[in-house]
């Protein structure tokens, strides 16, 4: 049993030389902030769990990416169960209960069933989801560079063979299963350390659509495992608030990319192709009704939300993108006195400067 074993030697093991920020003779200091996997809890805030209701066998192995308040991008294998196609989602996985019926499954054109090619779609659900502290979208990685950094990797795994940093011998089980953020390396080509089975998976080779990643070092086997559907992402500071974008969405690999390369499904070549699954203006709904006020002045005070009392500021519609691709998707907004003046929260004004492009490029402004 690996496991058994690695604890049974837990203390003659030497830290990774990552988390050693110091070392005497007789003792080492350690920076546990900077392990290569560690427990993960706003990472996790738009991960979803996909749910077939009144089926009575589960998928465990699919999660999908909440990217706005009715989307979630997945895996195209995650969106059926033996032929039964998944009716709702979990919304922040295992941090709530709370779950939101599909309304609409938009699979990869060029998908092939049990092919690593293309394997990318997109879940529309039947209400919107209202942001907490413990869920919130994930942005999307719209740029065809990778930024030269680590990115984060999710995952599920023991605590107790994750998380000991002693140097006593172990002396309990906690078998309980833990949320994790494994860093990762992104590997060219060349450097993707591939197992047989993932070769024969990859039949026609590494795609452009595909993003290899990993780290050289090895984790006790069966002490993590990837998430597929989950993102691989990187945390960056946008409006001076941390947001997650992803990059890619994991499909396979063996314990959590560590001593192997995991591969996953890139975002960016697939950008035209959700473009016109995702932006406002290519939905075609019925129409909700609009709301006019004459008494609202451009620059005063109004009511965005009437039913959670949410406050706003009559503004020009260019200058409240998230509000105006609303309207362009048929959702109700409520207009000022003139057909080009709406009522904007302020958190959602856009500061002077170019103008997004779509609803892609602002993410930051429409959920900060």
């Amino acid at each position: 049993n690996p496991v058994g074993c690695a604890f049974l030697r837990s203390y003659l093991r030497n830290q990774d030389t990552e988390v050693v920020v110091g070392e005497t003779n007789d003792a080492q200091t350690l920076d546990v902030s900077r392990a290569l996997v560690s427990y993960a809890s706003n990472e996790f805030n738009h991960v979803v769990g996909i749910y077939w209701q009144n089926y009575p066998y589960r998928r465990e192995n699919c999660t999908g990416t909440l990217i706005s308040d009715d989307t979630v991008l997945l895996l195209a294998e995650c969106t059926s169960n033996f032929g039964v196609a998944a009716t709702h989602v979990y919304i922040g996985w295992l941090l709530t209960t709370e779950n939101y019926p599909i309304s609409e499954t938009i699979i990869h054109p060029e998908y092939v069933e049990g092919s690593p090619y293309n394997n990318i779609a997109v879940l529309k659900l039947g209400k919107r989801v209202k942001f907490s502290t413990i869920v919130r979208p994930a942005c999307i990685w719209t740029s065809p560079e990778i930024p030269p950094s680590q990115v984060d990797v999710l995952g599920r795994g023991r605590q107790d063979i994750n998380f000991f940093v002693r140097d006593e011998q172990f002396d309990s089980f906690w078998p309980m299963d833990a949320n994790l953020t494994a860093r990762h390396n992104v590997n060219s080509v060349s450097n993707c350390s591939l197992t047989s089975e993932s070769r024969r998976k990859l039949n026609r080779g590494l795609a452009e659509e595909h993003l290899c990643t990993g780290n050289p070092n090895f984790l006790v086997p069966e002490s993590c495992r990837i998430l597929p559907g989950a993102p691989v992402q990187l945390p960056l500071v946008r409006n001076d608030r941390y947001f997650h974008y992803a990059l890619a969405l994991s499909q396979f690999g063996s314990n959590c990319g560590f001593g192997e390369s995991t591969i996953s499904t890139r975002l960016t070549p697939h950008i035209n192709w959700l473009q016109t699954t995702l932006l406002p203006n290519f939905r075609d709904e019925a129409a909700a009704v609009q709301y006019v006020n004459p008494d609202w002045a451009e620059g005063e005070p109004c009511t965005y939300d009437f039913e959670d009392e949410i406050e706003g500021v009559c503004t020009q519609y260019l200058k409240c993108p998230k509000v105006w691709n609303d309207f362009k998707a048929k959702r109700r907004v409520n207009f000022c006195n003139s057909a080009s003046v709406i009522c904007c929260p302020k958190r959602y004004i856009a500061q002077e400067g170019p103008k997004p492009r779509n609803v892609l490029d602002t993410c930051p402004t429409d959920f900060s």
